[in-house]
C-alpha cells in the first residue's frame, strides 16, 4: 500500500498495490472486517469495486491509483484507508467530494504485457461500491532514430539512449516494456496505456536535442499521439540534432545568488501546457545561482524561479496560469537562439501558501 503526497500544496495520487515486481514486493492487502476509520468532520465517501481480467485469470501483479481530475483546486484530505485483495477487489476510504479518475494496471503472466483500465466518477457524500474495471491490452509503437549534424558534433552512442512515452495527463504507472535503442537506432515500446502520450528520449548528451517526431506522415513533436486498445503504431521517426537553443542566466534574491532554486520555463500558449511536453522544462540553479535550459523550440515563453515549484507544476493549468503574473517573458527566435536572463527569486507564488525553505 502506498500513500504519496506529491507536493506541499498539491493533492496526492494515492494507490493500492498488489505487487511491484521482484525488487519491491508487496503482499496482497487483507480485506479488513471493518474498514479503518478516523474522526473526520468533512463529508467523505468510499470508492470500492473490482479489477477484472478479460479471460477471468487471476492477477499476478497490479495496482489501482486514484487521482483528482481537476488538479490542485480541490480541497479536503486524502483517503485514510486503502486496500486491495488478491481477487482484484479494492477500496479507497474517506474520499472527499470531487471528480476523480481511477486507473488500474495488471498482469496475468510473469512475462506478459500489462493490461489497463480507466474509470472516471464523481464523489458526493455517498459511497460508491460498484466500480467494475475491465482490464484491456495496451498498444505498441516501433520506430527509429535519425541524426542531423549541422554543427558536426560527435554523435551520441545510440545504445545508451532510451525512448519513453509518458502519458500526457501524468498517469503514474511507469514505463511500458522496451524502449531501449539499438545500435542502428531502432526501438520498440510495448504495453502503452490507452490515451494520449508524448515521446521523449532519455540519455541524450549535450548538445543533442529532439528536432522532430514523425508518425504516420505527421510531425507530432508538439501534438503527441493517441494510443488505442491493442493498437500497433509502426514506423515512428525521431530526428535528433546538435543544433539547440539555450536559455541561461542567474537567479537572485535582493542581489544575492540563490542556489538550488527551481527554474521553470514554459510556453505562453496553453495548448502546450502538458506535463511531458518538449516545451516545458524544469531545472535547478547551481551553487552560484546559474541555470541553463537547452533545446527549446522557437516560440514565446515564460520563466520563473521559486522555492515553491516542483515537477507537480508541469501541466497543471491553474498553477501555470497563476504564475503568468510574476513570470518573466522571453522569446526564442530560432534553433540556435541564445537567451540570457536575470530572474528574481519568487518566494510566494500567486494563490499558494508561503513555502518553507
Amino acid at each position: 500500500m502506498t500513500l504519496t503526497r506529491r507536493a506541499r500544496w498539491a493533492w496526492p495520487i494515492v494507490g493500492a498495490v498488489i505487487a511491484l515486481g521482484v525488487a519491491k514486493t508487496a503482499a496482497f492487502q487483507q480485506r479488513p472486517e471493518r474498514p479503518a476509520s478516523l474522526p473526520d468532520r468533512s463529508p467523505t465517501a468510499a470508492i470500492a469495486g473490482h479489477i477484472l481480467t478479460p479471460d477471468g485469470r487471476p492477477l499476478l501483479r497490479g495496482a489501482v491509483i486514484l487521482a483528482p481530475v481537476d488538479g490542485d483546486d480541490q480541497q479536503g484530505v486524502p483517503p485514510k484507508d486503502i486496500w486491495i485483495a488478491p481477487d482484484g477487489a479494492f477500496r479507497f476510504g474517506h474520499v472527499p467530494p470531487g471528480r476523480y479518475r481511477l486507473r488500474a494496471r495488471g498482469e496475468t503472466a510473469a512475462s506478459g504485457p500489462p493490461l489497463f483500465a480507466t474509470f472516471t466518477l464523481t464523489i458526493e457524500s455517498r459511497d460508491v461500491n460498484t466500480v467494475q474495471m475491465m482490464l484491456r491490452p495496451g498498444g505498441t509503437l516501433d520506430g527509429e532514430l535519425t541524426l542531423e549534424t549541422p554543427h558536426a558534433a560527435r554523435a551520441p552512442i545510440l545504445s545508451r539512449l532510451h525512448v519513453r512515452a509518458p502519458s500526457v495527463d501524468g498517469g503514474e504507472f511507469g514505463d511500458p516494456l522496451g524502449g531501449a535503442v539499438d545500435a542502428r537506432g531502432r526501438f520498440v515500446l510495448r504495453g502503452l496505456m490507452t490515451g494520449d502520450h508524448q515521446l521523449v528520449i532519455e540519455g541524450l548528451p549535450s548538445p543533442w536535442v529532439i528536432k522532430s517526431v514523425v508518425l504516420r506522415g505527421r510531425d507530432i513533436s508538439d501534438a503527441g499521439f493517441e494510443v488505442g486498445e491493442g493498437q500497433k503504431l509502426r514506423g515512428a521517426r525521431i530526428t535528433i540534432t546538435d543544433q539547440a537553443s539555450e536559455v541561461s542566466g542567474h537567479v537572485r534574491d535582493k542581489g544575492a545568488p540563490v542556489a538550488d532554486a527551481a527554474v521553470l520555463v514554459y510556453p505562453v500558449a496553453p495548448q502546450f501546457w502538458v506535463r511531458a511536453h518538449r516545451r516545458m522544462r524544469l531545472t535547478r540553479t547551481d551553487e552560484e545561482g546559474r541555470f541553463s535550459v537547452r533545446g527549446l523550440p522557437e516560440g514565446e515563453y515564460f520563466a520563473i524561479a521559486s522555492g515553491a515549484i516542483d515537477d507537480t507544476a508541469l501541466g497543471r493549468r491553474e498553477r501555470l496560469d497563476a504564475m503568468r503574473a510574476v513570470a518573466t517573458p522571453l522569446s526564442i527566435s530560432g534553433p540556435d537562439a541564445q537567451v540570457t536572463l536575470e530572474l528574481p527569486f519568487v518566494a510566494v507564488l500567486p494563490g499558494a501558501p508561503v513555502p518553507t525553505r
